[in-house]
């Protein structure tokens, strides 16, 4: 009679805990990835926004009036920003509009390498780099 007692509780403690583990896993599966750092989702949401910014700036006005604007960023964004002109690609007589040789303005995701890039024909035909680094 002892015994049975014995073998009851044992069970009832092991089916528990079995229960108890397949739903912490369940748990786990359906929100699996851990919460992001605030600064770090902060800078993800955001840095398309600074990067278009500076495109945007690049593309009306040119290198200096980017350096004037990012000169009011706060000072963990702005050495963010990689500014790269490509001295091989320029046309000088090219004013105010993107030369026939340079390619299509693309916008590439956030890799894993962790940097938003972009790059921005001035109104001089000068191509420049912009890379946004995003990791922490």
């Amino acid at each position: 009679m002892r015994g049975r007692l014995f073998w009851k509780i044992l069970i009832g403690f092991a089916l528990t805990f079995m229960g108890i583990w397949q739903g912490v896993w369940l748990l786990f599966t359906l929100y699996g990835d851990p919460p992001k750092p605030y600064h770090v989702g902060y800078l993800q949401e955001t840095a398309r926004g600074y990067i278009d910014t500076a495109a945007s700036i690049i593309e009306a006005e040119g290198i200096g009036a980017l350096e004037k604007a990012i000169a009011h960023w706060p000072d963990n964004e702005r050495v963010r920003l990689s500014i790269e002109p490509d001295a091989n690609r320029t046309d000088s007589s090219v004013r105010g509009s993107v030369p026939e040789t340079f390619p299509p303005v693309r916008f590439e995701e956030i890799r894993e390498n962790g940097f938003l890039s972009r790059d921005a024909v001035s109104p001089v035909g000068l191509l420049v780099h912009l890379k946004f680094d995003v990791t922490d």
